[in-house]
């Protein structure tokens, strides 16, 4: 769960960067099927949103330059 890490970095700067959100803070769902939903959604639930290829680009420069895990 190193991503987890790097979600935590990047977020303290989200604004900055770019960042919209993530994609486990804009959907939701009953508790009942938390566990599908996680199962079905794997890593992509911890996508982050941006506003365009141009900012994602500059994001994942910025991970990579910091050294954060992927």
């Amino acid at each position: 769960m190193h991503e987890d890490y790097t979600i935590a970095q990047l977020k303290g700067d989200a604004k900055k960067l770019g960042v919209v959100g993530f994609v486990y803070e804009i959907l939701s769902w009953n508790k009942q099927y938390e566990r599908a939903v996680l199962a079905a959604c794997a890593d992509w639930i911890k996508a982050a949103i941006v506003p365009d290829f141009e900012t994602l680009v500059s994001l994942a420069q910025v991970a990579r330059n910091k050294n954060y895990p992927n």
